[in-house]
């Protein structure tokens, strides 16, 4: 199954690996390669029914097929975030640990500020309560049973409709999970249909056609079993189940910008790529401005609004210090303002136009660190945008957004999407006109590089600011077509199998029929081999591009590797050798796509037999016990140490040689410090007293 796989086409190859291979959940899938939730299903879809032909042609099907789909998600190798090194075991589990990686390497190591206020219940005064009389103060505990509240498909009541009740249970002890977000797309839904579980773990999805297709269920945990399929039958409620992952439990308390405990503040989540019901309200703080939330999912960010208050910035979720699933406590503080907008979305006529996408502000799903202490990794990122849908009237409202510029964004299906800007202003009625015009079309023909028709070929336009992003597939004669467009000069991305790929940026005519012809280009191979000192092959070693997360392959027993379709452009490769585990040994740089096979040559100072050692202290020269985390340029990958003991003292063993930097913070405390750190090869480096510094207050 596996070389069956590899001998997909792009995308679906890629979407497959990421998928089954690597175990990542749809949501990942989509942030990994930058498009939609709703195109990575169409992939996987179109991937594994790819596969499957293949297979079946070889008469390894069914077996190989079942196989596939019901690896676990821990196939390729576990990790141990915490108080652990991360250990990956098996083949392609670096490229899983690497997606990792990449959020902490966005990390900025050097912006340290003030550490949100503690939770410590001597300062939550009664007299610095800021009551909100329209919350409930018991908002902690939801309803029996709830209904999805998004309106069904405009269609005449009938005994044609059918319900989904849909049942969300974690996997570690079966209980309900309450509060969870789900989403039901189909084929003819223009937005996925959203609704939360109530304590029941339970949600109900009403007014559902029997003949809808690609009905497809998400939600906002990390998922470790899903209906592959999901169907509808008249007149009756069909049901599903949905399997979670236990996540991580988290407390915490919201306070103003004076520090002043805020009840009745709403707790929301984002999730990225979750798509495009992103922001969802989880919680209500109580009278002392506290909340618990639990099984938060790993690609979680956790924030805070009220109104009048404004809405805060976000605390990713996997950065938070934590002992099992319990992460450490948190503040969330809001901003002190905001301001509400109002607008009505119609057609050039001034007709409105109903269920129309909107998003105010701006989606950022980059930061940077301020805490200090304990909560120094902990990273922050802007406060989302604001996703709303209008009404039977055309309008609609956001609430809590900031003073000044916010970008507005509206997309309808039959329309040219809408962009523009509103500088709203505190204390004054902010409102927006959005008049849509009519889309453009572009029909096409996809050639080879030998002036033939290709069919089957997949086009999209990454950049057209639509959700889902254009995209479509050639037929049998290589035509296509997409709608929906906007003006201006658009960029078209298409990939075909063993016939190239190639990218096109054409000029469209806003609101008119359109027409280009675009050729693939073969890819060329990047080749290489590794060997030992005696220039006898090594197999098993992995190389992954550094920076990046679609180039990675694994040497065979001649230490032979082979990167299919790649770009004309220089590549950099990690090397990683049988321990498949950070920090990687080598780098194989300034390397060609083409017919020339990279040698690099294993030597001493690729081996794992290097040590750092310390002992970390304060500036008396008292032991701390410190978390130490080892960073690798280039690709910031990094490792966490087992927790140090009483007397300081921290080693990390089987390091390869080369330049370091290494994190080390005193749980609990202000204490921390980081330092340079270069390992020869086979040295042990001892670094003696490392002397931690307390934070400025």
């Amino acid at each position: 199954a596996v070389t069956a796989v590899t001998r997909l086409e792009e995308p679906y190859r890629t979407t497959i690996l990421l998928r089954f291979m690597k175990g990542l959940s749809i949501r990942e899938v989509a942030r990994e390669m930058n498009v939609p939730v709703e195109t990575v299903r169409t992939r996987q879809r179109r991937g594994l029914a790819k596969l499957r032909d293949e297979l079946e042609g070889s008469g390894r099907g069914r077996l190989a097929m079942v196989t596939l789909a019901l690896r676990p998600r821990g196939w390729i190798g576990t990790s141990a975030l915490v108080w652990g090194a991360i250990a990956m075991k098996t083949k392609l589990g670096v490229a899983g640990v690497a997606a990792l990686f990449g959020l902490w390497a966005a990390i900025d190591w050097t912006g340290v500020s003030a550490e949100p206020p503690p939770l410590a219940d001597s300062e939550v005064r009664s007299d610095s309560v800021v009551v909100d009389p329209t919350r409930r103060e018991d908002s902690l505990e939801p309803t029996r049973r709830l209904v999805a509240t998004s309106e069904p498909e405009n269609v005449e009541p009938s005994s044609e409709l059918g319900s989904l009740l849909v049942s969300v249970r974690r996997a570690d002890n079966g209980q309900p999970v309450a509060n969870a977000n789900v989403q039901l797309r189909g084929a003819t839904f223009t937005l996925p249909r959203g609704g939360t579980t109530g304590i029941d773990g339970t949600v109900v999805f009403d007014g559902l056609r029997s003949d809808i297709e690609d009905l497809s269920l998400d939600c906002d945990r990390d998922c470790v079993v899903r209906p592959e399929t999901v169907s509808i039958r008249p007149g009756e409620q069909s049901t599903v189940e949905l399997t979670i992952d236990a996540g991580w439990d988290l407390r915490g308390i919201v306070v103003d910008h004076h520090g002043r405990a805020v009840a009745g503040a709403t707790v929301y989540s984002v999730i990225s790529g979750f798509h495009p019901f992103w922001l969802r309200e989880l919680t209500t703080t109580d009278s002392a401005g506290r909340f618990a939330l639990e099984c938060l999912g790993r690609n979680s960010t956790i924030g805070a609004s009220h109104p009048g208050l404004g809405r805060s910035e976000r605390i990713v979720v996997m950065t938070l210090p934590r002992q099992g699933r319990e992460l450490r406590s948190v503040s969330i503080e809001l901003p002190g303002e905001s301001v509400d907008v109002a607008g009505v979305v119609t057609d050039p006529s001034g007709r409105p136009l109903a269920d129309a996408f909107v998003r105010v502000g701006e989606d950022v799903f980059h930061g940077g660190r301020r805490g200090e202490g304990e909560l120094s990794t902990v990273v922050f990122q802007p406060a989302p945008a604001i996703h709303a849908t209008t009404g039977r009237d055309g309008r609609f409202e956001v609430k809590e957004l900031a003073p000044g510029p916010n970008p507005v964004f509206v997309f309808v299906k039959g329309y040219a999407p809408w962009k523009g800007e509103l500088d709203a202003v505190a204390g004054a009625t902010n409102e927006v006109l959005c008049r849509l015009t009519p889309g453009a079309t572009l029909t096409g023909m996809v050639f080879d590089a030998a002036g033939l028709p290709v069919p089957d070929a997949w086009i999209e336009v990454p950049g057209a600011f639509a959700p889902p992003v254009p995209s479509t597939t050639s037929d049998a004669n290589g035509r296509f077509e997409l709608n929906d467009l906007p003006g201006g000069d658009l960029t078209i991305e298409v990939s075909a199998a063993q016939r190239g790929k190639c990218t096109q940026t054409i000029p469209i005519v806003p609101g008119r029929a359109n027409t280009c012809e675009v050729r693939v280009a073969p890819q060329r191979p990047l080749r290489g081999r590794i060997v030992d000192e005696l220039g006898r092959g090594l197999s098993d070693y992995q190389v992954y591009e550094v920076g990046r997360r679609g180039a990675f392959a694994t040497t065979d027993d001649s230490g032979r590797f082979e990167i299919d379709e790649c770009e004309d452009r220089t590549y950099s490769l990690m090397v990683f050798d049988r321990v498949a585990t950070v920090p990687f040994v080598a780098i194989m740089a300034d390397l060609q796509p083409g017919a020339t096979e990279h040698v690099l040559r294993i030597g001493p100072s690729n081996r794992r037999d290097g040590k750092i050692r310390g002992r970390a202290v304060d500036p008396t020269g008292k032991p701390l016990a410190v978390s130490v985390a080892v960073i690798q340029p280039p690709d910031e990958q990094f490792i966490l140490l087992p927790p140090g003991g009483a007397d300081g003292r921290f080693v990390a063993e089987q390091f390869p040689a080369g330049d370091y930097r290494l994190f080390l913070s005193c749980p609990g405390t202000g204490f921390h410090v980081e330092i340079a750190a270069k390992l020869g090869a086979g040295q042990d480096l001892d670094l003696g007293n490392v002397v931690l510094e307390e934070s400025r207050r």
